[in-house]
């Protein structure tokens, strides 16, 4: 309570470093001194402060979140580049604690529940892990997405389009990202204009990664910019292919196969590559899109390409990881690459000990589980 507010933002970035989550009580303290100081925020500290909160898991909820979120619509018009993009990265994050608790309050109901049936539990204890905390999150979040989300969105987009030659690509990014996850609609002429500047700004450092950003912001705003614009973004991503995790190569690809934009020869090979060595680690989703986006590319794998590929996939389909759809398309993907088991296992089948035995056997089991996985009846079917 002694402390100020920008010591009390200082205090929650400390703890969020240390991945310390204080106990409730603690948190509601914390709650109660930011409430009371909320008006003494500058921009800055604003931004700390909410960075720090979500950082140990504390999401501001009712009366905290209105005064934080009514001050931070004030104090948006005064904002730089890079607070925008701090401020774009905290309410993402805190949307998505919200959404978390949200699901976690419903998983623990439900799992209450099932102990029952179990007779582990009592019909009390399943009341007390019941709705009433659902109900309460599920409130929490509507209130977020509902009285704040759009005034949030419409002051930072307006607020870009004054600063907008004072952004950085990376900047102009991540504002692009929360623009696409609010579903707020830039006009045409902001977004030339903004791609514009996000693109002649690259030279100065942009990472990989934000490109990547970029390309994924402007297909899911639906806004493809000109073709030499788009060249110049994919010449500089070439050069950082190899920076580029799983997940941002899965985006890249996607975006661009939603843009219809075909990269070149030269281009994806290098990506093929970078997917070859990283696709063992990739997520099902981000396997899933990658295998669309190089069919719709008409891409041409080698067969020792296609083979690691069809092993990454069976990972995900031996742990049960891999949706039906999801594996309708990977089949669909694999087929238009120019998969062909009977050829890929021609010569090894029957070959006895050995690494090509072994390779061959791990191919099969994937392939059978990936049928299974595509003709496998939906539940409650």
């Amino acid at each position: 309570q002694q402390l100020n507010v920008e010591r009390l933002a200082v205090l929650c970035w400390c703890l969020g470093q240390l991945d310390f989550q204080p106990n409730p009580d603690w948190m509601q303290l914390l709650g109660q001194a930011l409430l009371q100081q909320h008006k003494a925020a500058t921009a800055e500290v604003l931004v700390d402060v909410l960075l720090g909160l979500v950082s140990i898991g504390y999401m501001p909820v009712g009366h905290l979140q209105q005064a934080w979120l009514s001050r931070t619509v004030h104090l948006v018009p005064v904002m730089h580049p890079e607070g925008l993009r701090r401020l774009c990265q905290a309410l993402g994050d805190l949307e998505r604690g919200l959404a978390h608790n949200v699901c976690t309050g419903a998983f623990a109901a439900g799992l209450a529940v099932v102990q029952q049936c179990n007779g582990t539990v009592s019909q009390q204890q399943v009341a007390e892990a019941g709705s009433t905390p659902v109900a309460a999150d599920t409130s929490y979040l509507q209130q977020y997405q509902q009285q704040h989300k759009q005034h949030l969105a419409e002051a930072i987009a307006h607020r870009q389009g004054i600063i907008l030659w004072q952004s950085t690509t990376q900047q102009l990014a991540e504002v692009f990202a929360y623009f696409a996850a609010t579903c707020v609609k830039p006009s045409l002429e902001y977004m030339a204009t903004a791609v514009s500047r996000a693109v002649a700004r690259i030279p100065e450092g942009a990472s990989a990664p934000s490109l990547c950003t970029l390309l994924w912001a402007l297909a899911r705003l639906g806004f493809k910019p000109h073709p030499q614009l788009l060249h110049q973004i994919l010449a500089a991503l070439q050069r950082g292919l190899h920076s580029l995790s799983g997940q941002d190569l899965a985006d890249a690809a996607w975006a661009l196969c939603t843009l219809k934009h075909r990269p070149g020869t030269v281009w994806l090979n290098l990506y093929m590559h970078e997917v070859r060595s990283k696709a063992a680690y990739m997520a099902p989703q981000a396997l899933t899109d990658t295998l669309w986006a190089l069919a719709c590319f008409a891409a041409q794998p080698d067969r020792e390409w296609l083979k690691g590929a069809v092993s990454a996939v069976g990972k995900h389909v031996a742990a049960g990881e891999l949706p039906q759809r999801n594996a309708a398309v990977v089949v669909w993907a694999l087929q238009q690459l120019g998969f062909q088991p009977q050829q890929m296992l021609a010569g090894q089948i029957g070959s006895g000990a050995g690494v090509a035995a072994a390779a061959t056997a791990g191919i099969e089991s994937a392939l059978l589980g990936l049928i299974q996985a595509v003709t496998a009846q939906p539940v409650g079917v």
